[in-house]
This record gives C-alpha cells, structure tokens and sequence, in this order.
C-alpha cells in the first residue's frame, strides 16, 4: 500500500538487514527516525517467556506496535511483515496454526497488510492437512520476485481433484465426491478445505495403501504452486487480507 508505514520483524539481524537496504539505496536513517520503517529482531514479537507462542498475547504486542508506529509516522496504514520460524524451530505447529488463523481474523477494517514470511522448504514439510490450513488462512501468495497470486478456495479443490485422477484413474476425484455426499452426507469442498483431515482420513478408508501416492501427489502439488512452479524460486510470502 503506499504511503504505508512498514515493520518487519526479521530472522536475521536487524542491523545488519539495516546495512544491506542502505547499501542498496535506501535512506534507511530518515526512514526509521520518522516511523516509515520499523526492524526488529524476531524476539521483539515472538518471545516464548512473554507470550507463550500464544495468539492472543501475540495479537495483543502486534497490536500495540502498529498502534504506536501509526502515531509517530502519522500513516493510516501499515505492512506487517512477520516469520512463523520461531514456531517452527519450536515445533509449535499447532500454535502456529491457531495464530494465524486468529490473527487473520482480527484485522476488520483495520488499514493493514500482514505478510507471513515462510521458507518454501520448510513449508512443505508441514503435512497436507496443515499446508491446506494456512492456505485457507490466507488470501494471496506472494512469491520471490514480487510476483502476486489470489488464492480462490478453487484451486485447492482443481488442484486436489487434479492429483486424484492423475494417479488413481480419470473421473476418480468424482467418484469420490458422490461418496461423500451420498454414504457420509459430507459436502466435498467444504471437507478439503476446512476440514482436510477428514478428508485424508475418508480417502483412507477408501483407498487403504492406495491413498498414499494420492496425498503424496496433493501435496507436491500444492507446494509445486507455492514455489511458483519455479526453477529458482524459493521464498514464500503469505498474505492476510487489509
């Protein structure tokens, strides 16, 4: 958004990233004296003793940050920039999860962008379930290179459907869909994305030994649209809703 204050709550040092964008042109000292730019180490957010990894204490330091960066920079609007590593180098990713699902749905008409930054690597270790989760969670992808996707709840489904009959046998992912409705009365898209671990747990029983190249497939293809189906992309940006 222009005209917006920024704040980024990085892994690295926070003078040293300071250094690399004056290096690169930025008046970075002018910038952080009147409050358009904010850099903080990751500890500065995420402390584990303050908040426990807990969304609502982190919601509650979020918010108190961005209230007093819009006072001393006089925006209207702020971009929050923060990381999930220190969630997942606790393995707190049922945490994690709550966290973002919480603090996505906290914004209303407030003036903000709030960008998740996840390395793509790590992100596909998360399994299925979870990867549907936070794509769910979040409204677009922005890759390396600042190329910018919405993400449709659709293309979750095509994706999954995709995957079924590649591996399983064309017309399979809708045989799948009549099952559901007709034996379990569940409804198919609703299940794949808010509900993916019944969904893994259906086609299980479904399929049995079977099931497994299926999700395999779901989830290389998921994380193959995460990396922007790239041969040298390798950040992933996750972007909440102003």
């Amino acid at each position: 958004m222009r005209g917006s204050a920024i704040i980024l709550a990085i892994d690295s040092d926070p003078d040293e990233f300071t250094e690399l964008l004056k290096r690169n042109g930025f008046d970075t000292k002018q910038l952080i004296d009147r409050g358009i730019l904010t850099i903080l180490d990751k500890e500065s957010i995420y402390s584990i003793a303050e908040t426990r990894l807990e969304a609502e204490p982190l919601k509650s330091k979020w918010f108190s940050l961005i209230s007093d960066i819009k006072k001393k920079s006089g925006c209207q609007s702020v971009i929050a920039i923060g990381t999930a590593k220190v969630f997942l180098d606790t393995n707190n990713i049922e945490k994690l999860l709550d966290y973002e699902q919480k603090v996505g749905r906290s914004f209303g008409n407030i003036a903000i962008d709030a960008i998740c930054y996840f390395d793509a690597g790590t992100f596909s270790q998360l399994g299925l379930a979870r990867i549907i989760h936070f794509l769910d969670y979040h409204e677009h992808v922005i890759y390396q290179g600042g190329i910018y996707l919405q993400w449709q709840p659709q293309m979750i489904v095509e994706v999954i459907n995709r995957s079924i009959d590649a591996v399983l046998g064309q017309g399979t992912s809708m045989l799948l869909q009549k099952m559901l409705k007709m034996v379990h009365q569940l409804d198919y898209d609703s299940v794949l994305l808010s509900k993916p671990e019944l969904f893994e747990e259906q086609l299980r029983k479904m399929f049995g030994k079977s099931a497994d190249p299926v999700l395999a497939r779901i989830q290389k293809e998921l994380v193959s649209h995460l990396s922007y189906l790239s041969k040298h992309s390798h950040d992933v940006q996750m972007e909440w809703g102003a």
